[in-house]
């Protein structure tokens, strides 16, 4: 099986999700994408809102992008966007 390579950020608290829809912890690339998470050891395994996801615009010949997951965590309200592509406008936030 081949291992997905994930990119994690750590961010600000958001208050507000828009453009992101709920996801179901059950979906497989949710599941996948919070075991990144949580194998990273920059979260805390709590959730205050989400998980949600958002898909990204896909290339020029497809007709959907990857799948951004993203919560925000109870205890300080940092969210944290788990994507398996690079998002270079974000390089700043991204876990170390």
């Amino acid at each position: 099986m081949k291992t997905q390579k994930w990119w994690i950020y750590v961010m600000y608290p958001l208050d507000e999700w828009v453009g992101w829809a709920e996801a179901k912890e059950s979906d497989p690339e949710v599941q996948e994408a919070l075991k990144a998470l949580r194998y990273r050891e920059v979260w805390e395994g709590d959730i205050q809102q989400g998980p949600y996801i958002r898909e990204l615009p896909g290339g020029e010949y497809e007709a959907y992008g990857p799948q951004v997951v993203g919560v925000k965590q109870l205890n300080n309200g940092t969210a944290f966007f788990v994507s398996p592509v690079e998002l270079p406008w974000l390089k700043d936030y991204e876990a170390r």
